[in-house]
């Protein structure tokens, strides 16, 4: 008996001083270094091979299977759908089971004494073994717990839906700037080489302008003029070049390629820089853009969640009404019936909850009321960037058209300045200048067009319009190019009609949607 007291003592000092013992514990070196070469192994792991030019549908593509912040949205969407299915879990009935054995250092015996005569009227006497196992198996359930779970299920799918929805806002605002780096990145790769043979020609005549200078050949004013101006060129040139490979970094960020990796963009030539046109009115956008945006189904869908609140305060209040039956199992050999089954009906209220009931709902109501105000604050912000944005997309338009006129002009002036050139130091800067102005108009032109793309995207982000069905659950690259040339090629090819804009992205019942987080 001594003994047993003395493991207990030892046991509850050691866990007691082990809790005592825990404080906060920064990280070690040898720990920091570990994650972060576990980090950069997975940031830096080899993709796919770059084998062919890369089309805008394959940078998508590429993007969405390698972005670090679009795959967090898949998986707190996974993460979401399993909240719900573990929601559903709790509308089950419980069936627990209890063993329990138990050993007494001492009988359990006991006397009883008369209340009249205060007498011992029975002699000490026990009906119980000193050790014995006893356990149960229990079906309870309660139906106010049923119903309050019930709404919590539901609301656990709304709360998917709007990570579904959130996740859609992601892949748009994605899929927007891989879009825009893509044109900005097409100007690096079809003018990268005229602007280095163009910085190359103005450093070789600025030499010799240095070697004429040296030599006092021609008036010094004259010359320094020349020399200032053909410095100017150079460094509108280099200025452009330095933009130019920023964007195709970008780009490279966007898509996951690694640092130093060649690739090259698949583009069309510089005569078929044109844009569709939208044959849709301006109502019929808005109403687009309402059905379509995810920031207004994400509130529609907190207002369903604050509606099923209020369901759940009202059961809270309702008596709750308990079913319970067990089978139970005592090894006492005192007993005469050592197996036996149970049954029994409960029902309890809880006072507080009803007391506060008003209270809650009042609140509730107050929640209603600013989930419509906030639905209604994200409508009018939709309805400003739809007009905003179509507006920006016509006037990208009209400056593309303009662009492309200049250049037209530039190239016919190029051609006359290169002919009638001749060698000495005028005609020579004069056509370098021309060219220059030249690759710059032409060079305005492509970045004309590549805002005219970004103009597009943040129209058809404004919109909701989603390049892939929301459903999809691949992460191929091979498929996700597909998909995604599938339903771009609608929009881009041509006219947009309201039936082409409005093209259903799947309604699913949120049980059957399944999301794929694995990377390719």
């Amino acid at each position: 008996m001594k003994s047993q007291n003395l493991v207990i003592a030892s046991v509850g000092c050691v866990v007691f001083l082990a809790g005592c013992t825990i404080g906060p514990e920064a990280l070690t070196r040898d720990e920091r270094a570990e994650i972060i070469a576990k980090d950069r192994a997975m940031l830096l792991e080899p993709q796919v091979p770059i084998e062919e030019p890369i089309s805008i549908y394959e940078a998508m593509a590429r993007t969405l299977a390698n972005n670090i912040g679009y795959r967090v949205q898949l998986m707190e969407e996974a993460i979401a759908l399993g909240q719900f299915d573990l929601a559903k879990n709790e509308m089950l009935p419980q069936l627990t089971g209890t063993v329990e054995a138990v050993d007494r250092d001492a009988q359990s015996v006991s006397s009883s004494r008369s209340f009249l005569t205060q007498q011992q009227s029975l002699e000490p006497s026990t009906s119980q073994d000193r050790s014995r196992v006893f356990g149960d198996l229990t079906f309870a359930w309660n139906l106010l717990d049923f119903g309050v779970s019930y709404y919590q299920a539901k609301q656990e799918a709304n709360r998917a839906m709007i990570a579904r929805e959130l996740r859609r806002k992601s892949m748009q605002t994605l899929l927007l700037q891989v879009r825009s780096a893509y044109w900005q990145a097409a100007g690096a790769q079809r003018f990268e080489d005229e602007i280095r043979s163009l910085i190359e020609d103005a450093n070789g005549a600025l030499e010799s302008a240095r070697e004429i200078e040296r030599q006092r050949l021609q008036e010094p004013i004259a010359i320094l003029r020349f020399q200032r101006s053909l410095i100017e060129v150079v460094r509108q040139m280099e200025g452009l070049l330095a933009v130019l490979q920023t964007a195709k970094n970008e780009l490279a960020s966007l898509m996951g390629v690694a640092p130093g990796v060649e690739y090259t963009l698949l583009l069309p030539g510089e005569e078929d820089l044109s844009m569709p046109s939208f044959f849709v009115d301006l109502e019929q956008l808005e109403i687009v853009a309402f059905d379509q945006r995810p920031e207004i189904r994400e509130e529609i869908y907190r207002g369903r969640i604050t509606g099923d609140e209020k369901r759940k305060i009202l059961l809270r209040a309702l008596p709750g009404l308990e079913i319970r039956a067990s089978r139970n199992y005592d090894s006492n050999s005192f007993l005469r019936h050592n197996w036996w089954r149970e049954i029994g009906l409960n029902v309890s209220a809880n006072i507080i909850e009803i007391l506060t009931v008003n209270q809650k709902l009042e609140q509730a109501d107050n929640q209603s009321a600013a989930d419509d105000m906030r639905r209604l604050s994200v409508g009018a912000a939709i309805l400003s960037q739809v007009r905003i944005s179509l507006a920006q997309y016509q006037s990208s338009q009209e400056e593309l058209k303009r662009r492309g006129e200049l250049s037209q002009l530039e190239a016919r002036i190029l051609e006359l300045v290169a002919s009638n050139a001749s060698n000495d130091n005028e005609s020579q800067l004069e056509r370098i200048r021309t060219q220059a102005t030249s690759i710059s108009s032409r060079l305005e032109r492509q970045k004309a067009f590549a805002d005219a793309q970004a103009s597009f995207g943040r129209l058809l982000v404004s919109l909701g319009v989603d390049r892939l069905p929301a459903d999809v659950n691949t992460n191929d690259k091979r498929e996700l190019k597909a998909l995604l040339r599938e339903r771009m090629s609608v929009w881009e090819t041509g006219a947009i009609t309201l039936d082409r804009l409005v093209i259903k992205s799947g309604e699913d019942p949120i049980e059957t949607t399944s999301v794929s987080t694995d990377a390719q």
